[in-house]
């Protein structure tokens, strides 16, 4: 709720300085309570987040064996990909719930798999991990020839169902072993491990933060092309950086951290 609000009202002042009120949504204060909607698209993922967690949780509190727990999270997969708008005519996604259930898989695979396996996935060896960021990178480019879209936030999901987890899978394993090469580039791993220490604060504002990135790389480059693009993404990435190391210290319950007198 806190960036909820934060968001409200950046782009109230937003729209007072610069682009006048009239053109300010005043209802939007309304998705600071996400019924159906969040005040800014990304902030859906903060929602999800509490909502799996409260529920990989209880699922834990009550069910012992992990055959059980791989069989409730697989079933909650199906049954979010099947009240998914493109196949169930009712919506159903309030308070994103449809949607946590489907990331509940994927959570429970980031905690049963990756985290207690992640020095067998990947090896110490550089040529071996070499050829199994080869071998993956492959597998992912011939999936995604069959993949045709997915929208966790409205709990959308085009693709076949193997196809939506194969992707799934294979792209958090790519993002997984690039981060173990990136680690051993001197000076680039630190950067890239600070902005990892404050990924929820720059993913909370990286949506106001493109508004303040988008005209000054205008002053340089030609808008609407991909240097421009590069360049805005990595305005932003700093100007997001900065906003979230300055509210993690100012409002850091904001994101959850508890403070210790």
């Amino acid at each position: 709720m806190f960036f909820s609000i934060f968001s409200y009202f950046f782009y109230f002042f937003w729209a007072l300085i610069f682009t006048g009120i009239d053109t300010f949504q005043w209802n939007a204060i309304a998705k600071i309570v996400p019924y159906r909607e969040t005040v800014i698209a990304p902030l859906w993922f903060f929602i999800s987040l509490f909502e799996v967690s409260i529920i990989y949780d209880l699922i834990l509190r009550f069910v012992r064996k992990k055959i059980l727990l791989w069989i409730i999270c697989i079933l909650a997969l199906i049954i979010a990909y099947l009240v998914s708008p493109v196949r169930f005519p009712v919506k159903v996604n309030y308070f994103h719930f449809a949607s946590s259930l489907a990331m509940l898989f994927f959570f429970a695979i980031g905690n049963l798999i990756f985290k207690p396996f992640r020095y067998r996935l990947i090896t110490d060896k550089i040529r071996h991990n070499i050829l199994i960021l080869l071998l993956v990178s492959v597998s992912f480019i011939v999936l995604s020839k069959f993949f045709k879209g997915v929208d966790v936030n409205g709990n959308y999901y085009c693709s076949s169902f193997f196809v939506f987890i194969g992707g799934a899978v294979l792209g958090s394993y790519l993002v997984f072993l690039s981060a173990w090469f990136i680690n051993k580039i001197p000076y680039l791993n630190n950067s890239i491990a600070c902005v990892g220490r404050n990924t929820l604060g720059i993913f909370a504002v990286h949506f106001p933060m493109f508004e303040l990135s988008r005209p000054i790389a205008g002053f340089f480059l030609t808008k609407n092309n991909y240097p421009w693009g590069v360049v805005v993404a990595l305005i932003c990435l700093i100007f997001s950086l900065f906003a979230a190391v300055l509210l993690k210290n100012v409002f850091p319950w904001g994101l959850g951290i508890q403070t210790h007198r």
